[in-house]
């Protein structure tokens, strides 16, 4: 029964990988401001070759140059920005549910602490460890650039989540940024009726090339509406804390009535706003708290009526993908190396808006939900 679960889980991939796969370099796609969130898919080009095997072997022999995922010892390096912050609840639940399917696969997480030259330092530590692959939330998508073709040379592929890298790796997974971003502007500018102040909540400075949530936001709001932006402020290291002191202090310049809407690129900077506007007391004043990622603390602020609304995306079906698409790479020996890639191959995510009326569904079925019991 086992192995019949990892050829079906294979199978999938291989669907996957297939109907899929786009080269694109990062996540530089733009889409117009004024289209529909739903068209913002990233424009595709022709697909890499993938490495060809027949479905008979996956999952019961080595393939090319690369390992027997279902009897050799696998070890995979897991370099988030921190292992700190509640949406790592799900990743770990996630983690010991694929390690039961695969006993011989170890898993093993590294804590930046939101450092950047720390991660740098993680990623290289684990190339000269001999991990298998590495699966990481890029920090500084240049910065980044050289630990990460040293761990594609070395025959260790590479596979991204969301934060980037500029080099050439062997996969990255991509929620929606752009998309994303557009989604929520329309949302938002239609309970604004078009007009009114916003503030943006952003990515750190240095991710905004590839975290573009906040810049397709302000570009759907320039584009189709009278709305005005008030501020468009980077939160370093995605810090709830620091994106409550950036609100706190917003809240202090803009008085009573002048903000009409905030719009957050993560649900971890929407909590830490919903505490200032609290805190301040502002909280009666209507303000659209708009978030990003469906965490279960947003949820339930949604559905207290403390919130508006946000974009939700399944975390544990992401990191699932994340993990299994790692398998593929180690069984096949395949990196952006031995495939030839010029373009590293990127699968971008779907997303749902969240707000009242669906709320009730959503904390249902989120994981965050089954962990608090």
């Amino acid at each position: 029964m086992k192995n019949l679960k990892r050829v079906l889980t294979l199978a999938l991939v291989f669907i996957m990988m297939a109907a899929l796969l786009t080269a694109c370099t990062g996540n530089t796609t733009q889409t117009s401001p004024a289209a529909s969130p739903s068209a913002a898919a990233p424009e595709t080009s022709e697909a890499p070759a993938m490495p060809t095997t027949e479905m008979s072997e996956v999952g019961t022999s080595k393939l090319g140059n690369g390992k027997d995922i279902t009897k050799e010892e696998i070890n995979i390096a897991y370099i988030p920005i921190s292992t700190a912050g509640q949406v790592n609840q799900v990743i770990d639940l996630l983690f010991n549910d694929v390690t039961l399917i695969y006993p011989n696969v170890k898993i093993t997480p590294f804590d930046p602490q939101y450092d950047p030259n720390r991660q740098n330092s993680m990623i290289v530590e684990a190339v000269t460890g001999g991990y298998d692959a590495i699966i990481a939330l890029i920090m500084d998508p240049a910065a980044s650039a050289d630990a990460v073709t040293q761990a594609e040379q070395a025959g260790i592929p590479v596979i991204t989540i969301d934060c980037g890298t500029t080099a050439v790796h062997t996969f990255h997974l991509q929620g929606t940024d752009y998309g994303t971003g557009l989604l929520a502007a329309e949302v938002v500018a239609k309970e604004l009726n078009n007009e009114g102040n916003y503030i943006v909540l952003d990515v750190p400075a240095e991710q905004k090339a590839v975290g573009r949530m906040g810049t397709a936001f302000i570009d759907y709001m320039n584009a189709n509406t009278k709305c005005v932006m008030l501020e468009d402020t980077s939160i370093a290291a995605w810090s709830q804390e620091n994106a409550r002191i950036a609100m706190a202090d917003h809240l202090t310049k803009y008085g009573p009535g002048e903000i009409q809407a905030v719009y957050c690129a993560s649900d971890d900077l929407a909590g830490g706003a919903l505490q200032a506007i609290e805190a301040a007391g502002r909280d009666k004043e209507g303000i659209i708290l708009y978030g990003n990622c469906g965490y279960l603390p947003v949820l339930q602020a949604i559905k207290e009526g403390r919130m508006f609304g946000t974009n939700f995306t399944d975390t544990y079906a992401r990191y699932y993908t994340a993990f299994h698409m790692a398998l593929y790479f180690i069984q096949t020996g395949t990196t952006s190396v031995s495939a030839g890639y010029t373009a590293t191959p990127a699968m971008y995510d779907t997303l749902i808006p969240v707000n009242k009326d669906n709320v009730d569904y959503f904390i249902e079925v989120s994981r965050f939900t089954h962990l608090m019991g």
